[in-house]
């Protein structure tokens, strides 16, 4: 379980960096394919909270934020809430792989206790 761990921190720091690498370089070249690469990061929590019916509440917070308040503040909520949702889907897939490879682990050694 703490291979899974250690797994799950460092997919999400390593995705979570690479976030803020591709969102700063589309700041600073706004005309560049760093756009593009930046939709393509947010594909995957969007299509998460898509599936969990979250995404529709957050897009209407963000507009009631953007309403509100100055614009920067909703986009840094859009992308808090895709950060937390990748690093929980990472620490989901992680414990998910590491109790699959308890399961055939357990089986392999009932397996082998019979065969003693």
């Amino acid at each position: 379980m703490r291979i899974a761990l250690s797994n799950a921190s460092l997919l999400s720091v390593l995705y979570l960096a690479l976030a803020v690498v591709i969102e700063a370089l589309r700041r600073l070249f706004p005309d560049s394919g760093f756009d593009a690469a930046a939709r393509t990061i947010e594909r995957f929590p969007a299509g998460a909270l898509r599936l969990f019916g979250l995404l529709q509440p957050l897009n209407a917070l963000y507009h009631h934020l953007r309403e509100a308040y100055v614009e920067v503040v909703p986009e840094a909520v859009v992308r808090l809430a895709y950060g937390i949702t990748t690093v929980g889907i990472i620490f989901a897939l992680g414990f998910l792989v590491a109790a699959g490879m308890w399961a055939v682990r357990a089986v392999w050694e009932r397996r082998l206790q019979r065969k003693a």
